[in-house]
């Protein structure tokens, strides 16, 4: 793994500890820039995130990154059984 914290500084953080400014990657979103050519960067710490995260179009140059995949999870249980349609059920939709 490279060592991105140390080579891109986050505008924001989320950590569910509360030790970030944001708890969810949905409120770290929510701040970011529409159509901004600056690069936005979230710096997610490890834990695990249960959230559907959508970054909308007009979220450009949005860059975000973990403590790693065995550390920073993104999960959730959107599916066609808990009523969901496939499209909406993605984690992580751009």
């Amino acid at each position: 793994m490279h060592n991105t914290k140390k080579a891109i500084k986050p505008d924001v953080v989320v950590a569910k500890d509360g030790s970030g400014k944001y708890k969810t990657i949905a409120e770290a979103l929510n701040v970011a820039p529409r159509h901004s050519n600056k690069r936005f960067v979230i710096y997610v710490k490890k834990g695990v995130y249960d959230e559907n995260v959508r970054v909308e179009k007009e979220k450009w140059n949005v860059l975000i990154y973990g403590d790693g995949m065995d550390y920073t999870i993104v999960s959730s249980n959107r599916s066609n059984r808990t009523g969901s349609s496939t499209s909406s059920s993605a984690t992580f939709g751009i």
